[in-house]
């Protein structure tokens, strides 16, 4: 599903227009993404949790 296809669903179930759906749905993923660059685990219970992670770097062949 693609953004606008989530605005459009969350916008005839809410009620709500459009623009407010895409309003809320940019301040939901930015605070999302503020909380997680502060280090913190955000979790939604039934949906799923988002935290940063870091991973060893790999090498990588250069095919040739």
């Amino acid at each position: 599903m693609k953004k606008a296809e989530l605005i459009e669903e969350v916008a005839k179930k809410s009620g709500l227009s459009k623009s407010d759906v895409d309003v809320v749905i940019k301040a939901t993923i930015e605070t999302i993404m503020e909380g997680v660059a502060k280090g913190e685990k955000v979790a939604f219970i039934g949906f799923g949790s988002f935290e940063l992670t870091t991973r060893a770097g790999r090498k990588a062949k250069i095919p040739g």
